[in-house]
């Protein structure tokens, strides 16, 4: 087995409750329950699919129009 690492991080409530609901719907159609850690693992290995530069440039639009957030630009330093 690897060795596992544990990765904290807060979310506004907003967040949580779209997450939440979004979850209850995938419920809903598929009858299928999915926890809120398979999920959140399969975003980020979804990402972490995708080259960089493919990342970049689709970040890229949003960031010219000044609607980079203020948590986004932390997290990458």
């Amino acid at each position: 087995m690897s060795k596992m690492h544990t990765l904290a991080f807060q979310i506004d409530d907003d967040m949580y409750v779209a997450i939440k609901g979004y979850l209850d719907q995938y419920k809903l159609i598929t009858n299928q329950k999915i926890s809120q850690r398979s999920f959140i693992l399969k975003l980020i290995k979804d990402q972490l699919s995708t080259p960089v530069e493919e990342y970049v440039s689709q970040n890229k639009t949003s960031d010219e129009s000044g609607e980079s957030s203020e948590d986004e630009s932390e997290d990458c330093q």
